[in-house]
């Protein structure tokens, strides 16, 4: 359910500009989220306060806070992982994971990890266009 929520609102409210290019126009979104993966934080904050102000919008209003806390997290994970400008080291870190011998895709530090990086690879062609 986290994935199917991150792809869904992975580019909610997306100005149709790059980071860099906010960043250099030191447009607001660009300063509210101190230059750090800018759109990214933009469209997890936007859709979050689109689902706590709008009870129709609120996917998780019948969950426990433990469940709640939990796929948000994965979401926030999943979709801050669609910042391109993070690519190399993302892709250093999944590699170096794999090939340690204890590398357990069953094991839930390795499954969120691999989860993460298979939400980037499905986002990376959008540079490609």
């Amino acid at each position: 359910m986290s994935c199917l929520i991150s792809a869904a609102l992975h580019d909610y409210e997306h100005p149709g500009v790059n980071q860099v290019f906010l960043i250099n126009m030191n447009d607001s979104m660009a300063v509210r989220h101190n230059d750090m993966s800018v759109l990214e934080n933009h469209h997890l904050a936007a859709s979050f306060q689109l689902m706590t102000n709008d009870p129709s919008c609120n996917w998780a209003i019948k969950m426990n806070q433990a469940d709640f806390k939990r796929t948000r997290h994965v979401i926030i994970e999943t979709v801050l992982m669609t910042d391109m400008s993070k690519h190399f080291v993302e892709l250093s870190q999944i590699n170096t994971r794999m090939a340690d011998d204890d590398f357990s895709p069953c094991e839930t530090k390795d499954k969120e990890l691999f989860i993460k990086f298979m939400f980037h690879m499905a986002d990376i062609s959008n540079p490609t266009k």
